[in-house]
């Protein structure tokens, strides 16, 4: 769908696509595996820190709805 991605951040994007295509045909174990090496591997190839702003968002000031919208990026810390 056109414009899905508007406003999402690339790194989270694109290993969510990749993760999609390969969990699909593996194991339980192996999916789950993989997925926790794709979210430490999305985490440190991120260098807006985006996980962790969006989290404090979410926590803190309880402006941000995962899921629903992007994090605002103008209120970064």
């Amino acid at each position: 769908m056109p414009g899905d991605g508007a406003g999402k951040r690339l790194v989270a994007l694109k290993f969510t696509k990749d993760a999609v295509r390969r969990v699909s045909e593996m194991t339980y174990d192996n999916a789950e595996d993989y997925l926790v090496r794709m979210q430490e591997a999305a985490t440190f190839h991120d260098p807006t820190e985006g996980r962790k702003e969006g989290i404090r968002q979410f926590i803190d000031e309880k402006s941000y709805e995962p899921g629903l919208s992007a994090y605002d990026l103008s209120r970064k810390s």
